[in-house]
Parts: C-alpha cells; sequence; structure tokens
C-alpha cells in the first residue's frame, strides 16, 4: 500500500562497513561512531563485517570479532602521514580538468 511504511526489516542484509581507522586501535571519533553503526545494524538482524586496513599486521589479513562485530583487518602500508604518490601540479590538472583550478 502506498504511504504506509513497515518498521520490520524486509530481509536480512549483508553489509561490509570499509573504514580507513577502526577500534580499538583508533581513538578517533569517527571510529568510534562506525562501530556503533555496526553494533546497530546487527541489532537490526544484518550481518555485518567492518574491513579496514591494519599496517602491524604480520600476515596478509586477519578476521576477528571485536565487541560483538566482525571485523576484517588486511595489512597495508604506512596510511597516515604518507606523501602523495601524485605531484602537486598533477593535482593541479587533475582539479583544471573537473573545472576548479
Amino acid at each position: 500500500m502506498i504511504g504506509k511504511s513497515n518498521s520490520k526489516v524486509a530481509s536480512k542484509q549483508r553489509i561490509f562497513l570499509l573504514v580507513d581507522d577502526y577500534l580499538p586501535s583508533s581513538s578517533k571519533v569517527a571510529a568510534k561512531m562506525c562501530h556503533e553503526l555496526a553494533q546497530e545494524l546487527i541489532r537490526m538482524g544484518h550481518n555485518v563485517i567492518v574491513v579496514t586496513p591494519e599496517p602491524s599486521l604480520n600476515t596478509a589479513s586477519t578476521l576477528e570479532v571485536f565487541e560483538g562485530v566482525q571485523v576484517l583487518r588486511f595489512k597495508t602500508g604506512k596510511l597516515k602521514g604518507a606523501k602523495s604518490a601524485q605531484s602537486t601540479e598533477r593535482n593541479g590538472a587533475l582539479m583544471a580538468g573537473f573545472g576548479v583550478a
């Protein structure tokens, strides 16, 4: 029926949250908010996996459960503070292509 909303979830969804920083190694508000979102989605009946980089891993990846949330961490190089792969000149050309200079 048009206009009638159903508050129940029609079907269980598989949801992957891809984030650049996650608990417990991060103290950022965004990491905490993503964790709370994952927990709420799980409470709603969805299957949630958070996917996040972890430069300190000794293996290619690891799957763990943190406070009820499945977390897939994968090995990366240094992300924070790393120099950009593109030069400033190249970035300027890219931005000019979008009409922003």
